[in-house]
């Protein structure tokens, strides 16, 4: 399996219900524990009042901005806007709490021993979830991390070519066993 941002939470959801049907998984711009601001800044999001006060899009373009503020994410933060607008406010909403509660997963793991051998590509300019991502692989027995260079959140699109090599290579190394 291979996830992308919160994918990644869906396929370690996967991972613990269904360990034996799973190979290998590469987790790409990794959602864990958010830095402690910005998971303020969600919690005030998702805040009755301002959640009703202001158009769902405002908040997620200035979260797009926050979690990939460089010249070189542009491409991955306009992919990222552009997609949340097809979501509309209430499927934004829902994702938004499932953002929140990322760490809970990581909970789980932590909890359950497992032997999925797991690939974590992470850019080294992804600051809201970088920093999480490099404890918990470390902690994992079956864990590979890759930091790729001048990279934000969404390695996959910001540098697609070396991704796919690496993703690549990793599934490879794994779909015969």
């Amino acid at each position: 399996l291979i996830g992308v941002s919160l994918g990644t939470i869906v396929i370690q959801d996967l991972a613990m219900k269904f360990p034996k049907r799973i190979k290998s998984m590469v987790l790409s711009g990794a959602v864990g524990r958010w830095l402690w601001w910005g998971e303020t800044l969600g919690k005030v999001v998702l805040s009755f009042p301002i959640r009703n006060m202001l158009p769902y899009m405002v908040p997620f373009v200035s979260f797009a901005h926050i979690l990939m503020p460089k010249r070189n994410h542009k491409k991955s933060r306009d992919f990222f806007i552009r997609e949340a607008l097809k979501l509309g406010k209430n499927s934004y909403l829902r994702w938004l709490y499932i953002v929140k509660d990322a760490h809970q997963i990581y909970s789980k793991l932590k909890q359950q021993v497992n032997k999925i051998p797991k690939l974590y590509i992470s850019g080294d300019e992804d600051h809201m979830f970088l920093q999480g991502i490099v404890k918990h692989a470390r902690k994992e027995e079956a864990a590979e991390l890759t930091i790729l260079e001048k990279c934000g959140h969404v390695c996959n699109i910001e540098q697609s070519s070396q991704f796919n090599l690496i993703s690549r290579d990793f599934v490879t190394k794994y779909s015969a066993v």
